[in-house]
């Protein structure tokens, strides 16, 4: 079966589902200070966690060359969201 819209309809189903981890990990912070990362309903949450993100890089990734986006202006735009990120965080 062929991926609809050049992947675009995956790349929004992966962005949902990392987002639905995100918020069981933000409905439960107490699972990550205390290194338990079991949600109550058994999810190991670091391990969906991870699978999510590889999921949600794989669609960026399809979706980046269907579309014949420009590789170097996508990690260079990264890198920069990356330094801000960590400078935010350093001020915290």
């Amino acid at each position: 079966m062929p991926m609809q819209h050049n992947g675009l309809a995956k790349l929004s189903e992966e962005s949902g589902e990392l987002l639905q981890v995100a918020g069981k990990m933000l409905q439960y912070p107490l699972l990550q200070t205390a290194g338990n990362m079991t949600h109550p309903d058994g999810t190991n949450l670091r391990a969906t966690m991870q699978e999510e993100m590889g999921d949600l890089m794989a669609a960026l990734d399809f979706v980046r060359v269907k579309l014949e986006l420009d590789q170097q202006a996508i990690i260079d735009r990264w890198q920069s969201k990356l330094r801000l990120f960590q400078q935010w965080d350093s001020e915290l």
